[in-house]
């Protein structure tokens, strides 16, 4: 809901594989339908390689593993923003 009124000012998404009801995946399928250009970066705790894969293959920007320190994650998110969009 949040992200359907306020996409116009979200640039970036940060989503975790897993969650209740929903998994990162289809979220960002969502997001996406929403706005075709969001960035997403996922997030998990657990070893998900394959989901992860696929999930960057559908469009994800990237992926950053938990736990994590704010300065790692800000590396990633300021990769994630300056990187050139693909068409």
């Amino acid at each position: 809901e949040t992200y359907n009124e306020k996409h116009s000012i979200i640039q970036l998404a940060i989503l975790d594989m897993i969650m209740p009801g929903i998994n990162g995946s289809v979220l960002q399928q969502k997001l996406r339908e929403i706005n075709p250009k969001i960035r997403i970066i996922f997030s998990s705790g657990y070893s998900l390689q394959e989901e992860i894969q696929e999930a960057i293959e559908k469009g994800g920007n990237g992926f950053i593993q938990k736990p994590f320190k704010i300065s790692n994650l800000a590396g990633v998110i300021n990769k994630t923003l300056n990187t050139p969009e693909q068409e």
